[in-house]
């Protein structure tokens, strides 16, 4: 039987080391009407040459955060804005394809899908989606630092290449129910047995019990086989 071929896509947890990228700042001041001056301030890392796909995911959802937060509304400013955290390949992409379009905001956002399309070429919003449904705690990591790298890479999927509009990543219920199945099945089982499901608990609630589960049920790591004290292993419900 021949074996279906693996679709790609983007680690959860891939460590990205914020430290070493080059960011444009970025100001936003309003006035209210007492007069008094308020400055928002924020940031986008500029996109690096050799940035790997969630390197770029993490860029195109930082900018469209700041988009927001910044009020860039109108296509001038966008076209403005955005080649400023280019160099480089990535530079010389971007204004082919504004090339002969007049700086509009719908042109800018067909513009940025090609843009996806070209550096984000295979991944696919539906792919991510079902591997994220289907990941699986890692035995080490903490169920709070689990769900904020899964709440992350949520976010950026809808940065992918043809997104469909509207599409806001896993709902709320179908968080819980990701954030659930990815916990050992022994924690799993305890939830249950608590009467506790994914209709009658918020994601904090399940987040709390989990936590509590980690602390009563310790990761211990696998001994190496040459290891002639091997006392301990890594318990069966870590996966």
């Amino acid at each position: 039987m021949a074996h279906r071929k693996a679709v790609p896509v983007i680690p959860f947890d891939y460590e990205l080391d914020t430290t070493t990228l080059e960011y444009v700042k970025h100001q936003l001041k309003t006035r209210a009407a007492d007069g008094s001056e308020d400055t928002i301030e924020d940031r986008v890392p500029k996109l690096r040459e050799d940035a790997a796909p969630f390197e770029i995911l993490h860029f195109l959802s930082t900018f469209q955060r700041v988009r927001r937060t910044m009020g860039w509304t109108t296509g001038p400013k966008l076209v403005q804005k955005f080649p400023m955290h280019l160099t480089g390949y990535h530079l010389d992409t971007w204004e082919l394809h504004m090339t002969g379009r007049n700086p509009t905001v719908n042109n800018f956002d067909l513009s940025l899908d090609e843009f996806k399309g070209e550096l984000l070429e295979g991944y696919t919003y539906e792919d991510q989606l079902d591997y994220l449904r289907n990941l699986k705690k890692p035995g080490k990591m903490e169920p709070s630092q689990f769900l904020l790298k899964l709440r992350a890479a949520n976010r950026m999927a809808t940065e992918l290449p043809n997104t469909p509009d509207g599409e806001n990543g896993l709902s709320d219920l179908q968080m819980r129910r990701t954030f659930l199945s990815a916990m050992p099945k022994a924690w799993q089982d305890n939830f249950e047995n608590a009467s506790l499901t994914v209709y009658n608990c918020t994601l904090q609630d399940i987040h709390t019990y989990m936590d509590k589960q980690a602390a009563k049920d310790p990761f211990v790591p696998r001994n190496k086989p040459n290891d002639t004290n091997n006392t301990h292993t890594d318990r069966t419900n870590q996966h």
